[in-house]
């Protein structure tokens, strides 16, 4: 409650002072403050002002908008507006290494293959496996405690947790943990690009 109020006061300052350069990172904080408290349509509008209002050339802000868009839209059911976001983001995210981001679009893009949600992308558990083994390992190249966050989450995050995800698909969820525990340990993890 105290950062989204901060983050408000410091958004309205800005805009009254027409003090654009500090804007898209206000934006994208209380994009994921709305995300993680689940309350959709704004998190959705605080992205999508970064994208439209306030493009200002920083690819990284830009990045972290679109992934956040995809995951929130992903949460709303709107799959249809996801793989053009999703294939900017990836494109944007894979130019500038952008590991987290493309960590967080690989775990939101392996739930999405696994329920079929987009009919023209590949579904089901080998499509979802190969999309999680990605998230993995691009979340091992950012750090280790984004590793964490994907596989488990433990912290407000708005990224949808791997093993929390398995577990609620009951005896497919644990098949699938298996495959990634087993696939983990063949010391095999190459993304393809």
């Amino acid at each position: 409650d105290t950062a989204e109020q901060y983050l408000r006061e410091a958004l309205v300052s800005k805009q009254e002072a027409q003090d654009t350069l500090g804007i898209p990172e206000l934006l994208l904080w209380l994009g994921e403050i709305y995300e993680i408290r689940t309350i959709l349509d704004k998190a959705e509008d605080y992205y999508r002002q970064c994208l439209e209002d306030y493009k200002i050339g920083r690819p990284y802000f830009d990045s972290v908008a679109l992934a956040g868009m995809v995951r929130t839209l992903t949460r709303q059911q709107q799959f249809e507006r996801i793989p053009s976001l999703f294939n900017q983001a990836e494109t944007l995210a894979q130019q500038n290494e952008y590991y987290d981001h493309l960590a967080s679009l690989y775990l939101t893009r392996g739930h999405l293959v696994w329920e079929g949600s987009i009919p023209d992308w590949e579904s089901g558990f080998e499509a979802a496996l190969k999309s999680y083994q990605n998230s993995l390992i691009y979340a091992l190249r950012y750090n280790r405690f984004l590793l964490d966050e994907v596989l488990s989450g433990g912290v407000p995050t708005a990224l949808q947790s791997l093993i929390p995800h398995c577990l609620e698909k009951g005896e497919n969820g644990k098949k699938m943990l298996i495959a990634l525990h087993d696939w983990w340990n063949s010391e095999t993890s190459v993304t393809g690009t």
